[in-house]
C-alpha cells in the first residue's frame, strides 16, 4: 500500500512511502496524478498546454511502465475513478465525438492502449 501520496507541482516532483521505502520521482511539468490501488499503479498529467499531453503510468516503486500521449484531436483532462475504484483518464477533444466533446478512457496496462469507454459528464 501506498502512504502519504504527495504531488508538489511547485517542484515537479511526486513522493510516497511505500513498504516503509520513501519514493520520489521528478516529472517535468507535473499536472495531476492519482493512485489506483486496485491494480497498485500511480497515474501522472503533465506537460499542460494548457490541457496535459503526456500520461505516464509508473508501479508503486516508482518504475515506469509506459507514457502515452492524448488520441488524435484530443488533450487529457483530468483522472476520476470508476466503481470498481480503477482511475480513469477524462480526454477532452475540439470537436464533438458522438454528440460529446469529453470521453472516459481506460488503461489495458498489457497492451499498453487506452480506449475510449463512455462520455464524461
Amino acid at each position: 500500500m501506498i502512504n502519504n501520496f504527495i504531488c508538489n507541482k511547485e517542484k515537479n516532483e511526486l513522493h510516497w512511502i511505500y513498504n516503509t521505502h520513501k519514493v520520489t520521482i521528478g516529472i517535468d511539468d507535473l499536472d495531476l496524478a492519482m493512485i489506483d490501488e486496485k491494480r497498485k499503479i500511480i497515474f501522472v498529467l503533465s506537460k499542460p498546454l494548457p490541457l496535459p499531453m503526456l500520461l505516464t503510468v509508473l508501479n508503486i516503486d516508482g518504475t515506469l511502465l509506459s507514457t502515452f500521449t492524448p488520441p488524435e484531436g484530443a488533450s487529457f483532462s483530468y483522472l476520476t475513478l470508476n466503481d470498481k475504484k480503477e482511475v480513469l483518464i477524462v480526454c477532452s477533444f475540439s470537436e464533438k465525438i458522438n454528440g460529446w466533446y469529453d470521453w472516459h478512457y481506460s488503461l489495458d496496462l498489457d497492451k499498453k492502449v487506452i480506449t475510449r469507454m463512455a462520455p464524461s459528464y
